[in-house]
């Protein structure tokens, strides 16, 4: 299965960063899309 792990490296859309970056990314890339919070590990998201 693919994936692909969006970062985020910007703080002015903090509150709803991960929605627009799923909306974004979803239009370019359709396998398993996943943006994690900060702090969160990478194993949680596998």
């Amino acid at each position: 299965m693919e994936k692909l792990i969006l970062m985020h490296k910007e703080d002015n859309y903090i509150e709803n960063r991960k929605v627009l970056y799923l909306e974004e990314g979803s239009k370019e890339y359709h396998g398993n899309l996943m943006i994690p919070d900060d702090r969160e590990k990478y194993g949680s998201l596998m």
